[in-house]
């Protein structure tokens, strides 16, 4: 495919033909618009060595990861200095990967990535709704002045399209007045912020999910607490605690999903590469709790 380089490594170094993937792993190292440090640019190949450092059985859903039908077809080639024709980039080239048979999953880079994502599954998917695990609303309307497509806008310009049907934001913790008051307005937006009882959490997913026909996920890194994914970019004291994080994402995981992202690992700003590590395990067991619901 034109935008996409080979990987000097897979993921779990899994690659079989794309026409029979049920899974299709994608990399996209954007780093365009981050306002505190950079280093999402470095995440996808970070995550993929992650992966080869971790057992591939998952024990929650009794699945080998190794077994599955996973296509890691490589990152696809982005512009920093131009996030607009990265985002027409992303979009061409998700569109030649996706077709209705199979989950597309993406390793940021930034939170921007899921703007294109999510366009791209709009256009198969009318009644597509979103699921967002992230520290942030990323509701402004413009961050920094004047930009109204970076990591802290993406929620609000998917909010804006009209085949996104629902939007649920679950883990908040760091919002602004600006963001609150335009989540107050817009019917088809809810979050449900870190003090939330857990079991209302998992009370209030379910209803979400019982309400869509297909969702798509987005996991921004820093929903969980810095002690757990110290290597993010703009962390959030007080986040959730991995199994906590696991126990409500377990919760998500039904046969409408139709793609996921985990974006915002920074590893220049890692510890020990924890954060990457985090992120591989996530994807393992996302992947197989999707096969479990969905093609077993």
């Amino acid at each position: 495919m034109l935008y996409l380089n080979e990987p000097r490594l897979r993921f779990c170094d899994m690659f079989v033909d794309l026409k029979r993937a049920h899974f299709v792993i994608v990399g996209i190292p954007l780093d365009s618009t981050v306002s505190r440090v950079h280093g999402t640019r470095f995440a996808p190949e970070n995550v993929r060595k992650a992966s080869m450092h971790l057992e591939s059985y998952s024990l929650k859903f009794d699945i080998d990861f190794e077994k599955l039908s996973v296509c890691d077809l490589g990152d696809i080639v982005v512009y920093d200095f131009d996030p607009m024709k990265s985002i027409d980039i992303i979009e061409k080239t998700l569109a030649e990967v996706l077709d209705k048979s199979k989950v597309v999953v993406a390793i940021g880079g930034e939170h921007l990535i899921t703007l294109p994502m999510v366009r791209v599954f709009s256009k198969y998917y009318h009644d597509l709704a979103l699921l967002v695990f992230d520290a942030h609303l990323d509701l402004r309307d413009e961050y920094p002045l004047g930009y109204k497509y970076t990591h802290a806008t993406v929620v609000r310009r998917i909010a804006e399209l009209k085949e996104v049907n629902k939007i649920l934001i679950v883990g908040v913790r760091g919002v602004s007045t600006e963001e609150l008051e335009f989540a107050e307005k817009v019917e088809k937006l809810d979050f449900i912020n870190i003090y939330t009882p857990l079991r209302e959490v998992l009370s209030k997913i379910r209803d979400f999910i019982n309400k869509t026909e297909k969702i798509y996920i987005s996991i921004d890194i820093d929903v969980l607490d810095p002690s757990v994914a110290p290597g993010v970019g703009n962390p959030e004291p007080g986040g959730y605690s991995f199994r906590e994080f696991f126990e409500i994402l377990h919760t998500a995981i039904s046969n409408k999903i139709v793609g996921f992202d985990i974006v915002e690992v920074y590893p220049p700003y890692d510890i020990n590469n924890v954060t990457s590590l985090v992120a591989a395990r996530l994807i393992y067991e996302l992947i197989s709790g999707i096969y479990r619901n969905r093609f077993r």
